[in-house]
């Protein structure tokens, strides 16, 4: 587990990932990724400093756990990249999920 953000790493997304697939294909229910990379986020350590990019990565995480199902498997891969198992997750389902995601990020934006 990643100290900072309080999501998986790499190693254990990965190994959570797996035991979430492996159940999916059994129940024979769909699944899909998420993949995110925070665009511009070096710029934010290069010009408010480490402590705020910091933060960033915290609000971040805070959002994806609030706005997905705790059934879901999250983790930051590293840097700036996070990434979302959404288990038995149809197609407009998943959308659905990415609509509440991006909304939720807007009213983060207007409130800062």
């Amino acid at each position: 587990m990643a100290t900072l953000t309080l999501l998986s790493n790499r190693r254990g997304f990965e190994v959570l990932e797996q035991h979430a697939l492996n159940l999916c294909r059994r129940m024979e229910k769909p699944a899909s990724l998420l993949f995110f990379d925070l665009n511009d986020f070096k710029q934010i350590n290069d010009t408010l400093g480490h402590a705020e990019g910091d933060q960033a990565l915290k609000t971040f995480a805070d959002v994806l756990r609030s706005a997905l199902r705790d059934s879901d498997v999250i983790g930051r891969l590293g840097g700036d990249e996070f990434v979302a198992l959404l288990t038995d997750s149809s197609s407009d389902e998943t959308r659905e999920v990415t609509q509440r995601l991006a909304q939720v990020f807007d009213a983060r934006n207007a409130e800062a």
